[in-house]
């Protein structure tokens, strides 16, 4: 998680300068104010990843920073470059564990924060960067494949796609996302963390499809066996993702069952896709069931364990798919049948 944040976190700089560039003073504070504290974020995610024992007050510390200096700023930073798609964004800090208030700018807690992770104003700042791992590669029929790069740690600036390449970028920022989200299920126990985990990943999930379907029209078979497999094991994930966000109690056993089926069937046919469709960056993406608070197993297809993941999350092979709504829905006229016969 400390990987994918630290990708995510830094390709945010790359938005932030185009935004920059549309303005009539350089970005001017807000700007700033983003140079200033994003050092704080990339610091605190390389020490997580270094020293997880850590993490939780990292967490914190990150969020004081991010809740005060670089959210507010987001939003002020689009505003002076006339966006037209503003959102405001929620803060992190109360749905952490242990929850945190949000800061005001200059506050003695923000400054002790800012101080830990090494980025307070006057501070020398010194950006931690994550320890890379040597990189394995194999040639394949299209592009290369990297087999041993730092797990979630690898990011594209998300752009609209002009062809397979830029699809499979975009597409993996996407499941790094959709990872995080579902590593971070399996050991929240703050009822806001999940659903905000669980919601954020089914964004990701479901923005999967459009670069899925660019490199589908790439291939000459429409995507094949491998698109197909997408199509009839996404829902999988996306019912999951609801049904945690509706009841946050059953998010570690969801995640379970989502890692199962997305690691046996989805993650492996992103690749397929991207080598059918000629993408040139593609990347092996890690399996999430071995790094859930209760590890579990890649499956084969067609095992017992994979078919019985799907049922739960109602998209087995023939069983007709069904979302936690229509399920609901049949739950309620199964309910109603049985009182007219009761009458």
């Amino acid at each position: 998680m400390a990987n994918a944040g630290f990708a995510h976190e830094a390709v945010e700089s790359i938005e932030a300068m185009a935004m920059a560039r549309n303005t009539n003073n350089n970005g001017g504070a807000p700007l700033q104010a983003l140079v200033a504290n994003t050092p704080c974020v990339l610091n605190g995610l390389t020490l997580a990843a270094l020293n997880p024992s850590q993490a939780a007050t990292l967490a914190t510390q990150m969020s004081i920073v991010r809740d005060a200096m670089i959210l507010p700023n987001i939003l002020a930073l689009g505003q002076l470059s006339n966006a037209q798609n503003l959102l405001q964004f929620p803060s992190v800090g109360p749905l952490l564990s242990t929850p945190v208030n949000v800061q005001q700018p200059g506050s003695q807690i923000l400054l002790a924060a800012q101080t830990a992770l090494n980025c307070a104003p006057g501070q020398t700042q010194t950006l931690s960067q994550l320890p890379v791992t040597s990189q394995s590669t194999i040639q394949t029929n299209s592009g290369v494949t990297n087999l041993n790069t730092s797990p979630y740690s690898v990011l594209n600036a998300p752009a609209a796609a002009q062809n397979s390449t830029d699809a499979f970028s975009n597409f993996a920022n996407h499941v790094y996302a959709v990872s995080t989200s579902l590593i971070g299920l399996s050991y929240a126990t703050n009822a806001n963390s999940v659903t905000a985990m669980a919601n954020s990943g089914f964004a990701h999930e479901a923005l999967e499809s459009i670069e899925a379907m660019v490199m589908a029209r790439n291939t000459n078979n429409n995507g094949g066996a491998p698109l197909a497999a997408l199509v009839a094991n996404t829902p999988c994930v996306l019912n999951g993702l609801q049904m945690a966000a509706q009841n946050p109690t059953t998010a570690a056993q969801v995640a379970t069952q989502m890692s199962i089926v997305r690691d046996a069937m989805i993650l492996p046919n992103i690749l397929a896709l991207g080598q059918l469709s000629n993408a040139q960056n593609l990347l092996q993406f890690p399996s999430t069931g071995p790094l859930l608070s209760t590890p579990v197993q890649v499956q084969q297809p067609g095992s017992a364990t994979l078919l019985a993941a799907q049922t739960a999350l109602g998209c087995a092979p023939g069983q007709t798919a069904q979302t936690p709504a229509t399920q609901a829905t049949a739950a309620g006229q199964q309910q109603a049948t049985a009182q007219q016969q009761g009458n």
